[in-house]
């Protein structure tokens, strides 16, 4: 069953985004990269096993600026590492595997 209100809720607010101007859009991005930062480095093992290995702050994320303190995530990784990519705040009854296809090898 599709939720609606959540659906509006969301168009709602891409269309509000829509007419605002770069310095405030460019400040909810940074909020909002934050707060996924931190969620992932709280509650999924693998980003917070990553982050502690590789001694970065959470809290040096602020920007996109910052992004290229993050590694990069190689799918290789994802394959070794994908029980601990799912937060520990997810019901993983509920997770439902996907796959894609892609013209790239990757190692």
């Amino acid at each position: 069953m599709t939720n609606y209100p959540r659906a509006f809720y969301y168009l709602y607010s891409l269309q509000r985004r829509a007419y605002w101007g770069v310095e405030k859009l460019e400040k909810y991005q940074s909020e909002q990269l934050r707060r996924v930062i931190r969620f992932a480095s709280k509650h999924v093992p693998f980003y917070g096993r990553q982050f502690r290995e590789l001694g970065i702050d959470v809290g040096s994320i602020r920007s996109r600026d910052d992004l290229n303190k993050l590694p990069i995530l190689r799918k290789s990784e994802i394959k070794r590492n994908l029980n601990d990519m799912i937060s520990n705040e997810s019901s993983t009854g509920s997770l439902k595997m996907l796959s894609t296809s892609s013209y790239r090898q990757d190692g």
